[in-house]
């Protein structure tokens, strides 16, 4: 609804504030069932409080909301009914429906699948957790962890032609990240405890010390940026993020520098029109969702600074850049209808 009047919008149709009129009652409607049903959770009804989340479940089939509904659920199932059993299949259930739901949640329910697995010694629950990470997680600078975690559960099972080929695919895909070497390390040391399984061990042993060993230049670029943001010179700290996107645009520390260096601009420097392009290249930065739904925060950043300057040209870039990449994404909505605003 919301894609259809951001278009309206563009084309002059008035109509458009019916459109959000019409959808904003819904998420109020959502929203007042959360807090009634968080209420009894403070208060120590927990069954209550678990009806009251299946309401949303029920009046809420899919979406966001259901998302957070089944998540509370499975925490009270875990941490105050000790349901353990019931409580990893509504994790499960949250792991099952990636990528619709919000990334982080999904993140943070298979990381309580992982925790569960290991207390319910269920390995298997944790290699769906882990394959449900790399779906949803497809800008995280940890990959090479949750290949691992695959990794982990493959050992367990002594299947060497699927450690082999998820090996393959860490050291492809994740040789860059900032832990890889710790979690090919961890994933060796797994290898070398099993006699079927040393050789191979060796084998990948050989193959990390073959990798070139030079200082990464984006680490180093983020090191002295941060040492410019402690020496209080944020005008040089700023100029050493927007070389960093220059120079690296999508590297893995780039995201989180110019995430710090768009506050520095707003707060310290009191630069909105800075705070708005330094926005545009987190947002453009963002290889994907991740683990801490950045991609999310760095849309809705990008396109609340343009509405801050009334920049209408920037709101729609910023727009038409989310529905292009990141249609899925759970600020993808929220931003065309902030840019629909803009004048």
């Amino acid at each position: 609804m919301i894609r259809k009047a951001f278009f309206w919008l563009t084309a002059g149709v008035v109509l458009v504030q019916l459109q959000v009129v019409s959808f904003a009652q819904p998420l109020f409607t959502a929203q007042a069932m959360l807090d009634a049903a968080r209420a009894k959770e403070a208060k120590g009804n927990h069954r209550e409080a678990i009806q009251g989340y299946q309401a949303v479940l029920k009046r809420f089939p899919s979406g966001e909301y259901h998302a957070v509904a089944v998540q509370q659920i499975a925490m009270i199932q875990a941490a105050e009914l000790k349901d353990l059993y019931t409580a990893a299949g509504t994790y499960g259930e949250i792991v099952s429906q990636y990528p619709n739901e919000n990334p982080s949640i999904t993140y943070s329910a298979a990381t309580q699948l992982i925790t569960l697995a290991g207390q319910l010694n269920k390995p298997e629950l944790s290699f769906a957790a882990y394959k449900a990470m790399l779906s949803v997680c497809k800008g995280s600078s940890n990959r090479s962890g949750m290949h691992a975690g695959l990794i982990s559960y493959y050992i367990s099972q002594k299947n060497e032609s699927l450690i082999r080929q998820q090996i393959e695919e860490m050291f492809r895909e994740c040789r860059r990240e900032p832990n890889f070497r710790g979690n090919v390390e961890a994933v060796i040391g797994q290898l070398m405890s099993s006699p079927e399984l040393k050789p191979l061990g060796e084998e990948v042993r050989k193959r990390l010390d073959s990798l070139p060993t030079d200082a990464d230049p984006d680490a180093a670029a983020s090191k002295e940026y941060q040492d410019l943001v402690a020496a209080k010179d944020y005008a040089a700290a700023i100029a050493k993020a927007e070389a960093l996107a220059k120079t690296s645009p999508q590297g893995y520390y780039t995201p989180s520098v110019l995430q710090n260096a768009q506050s520095l601009a707003e707060n310290q420097l009191k630069d909105m029109n800075k705070a708005r392009d330094l926005c545009r290249l987190w947002a453009l930065s963002m290889r994907g969702e991740d683990e801490g739904n950045n991609l999310a925060a760095a849309l809705s950043a990008w396109v609340r600074a343009c509405s801050t300057l009334k920049d209408a040209a920037g709101a729609r870039e910023a727009a038409e850049y989310a529905l292009a990449k990141f249609p899925n994404c759970t600020a993808t909505d929220d931003v065309l209808l902030t840019a629909a605003k803009v004048k």
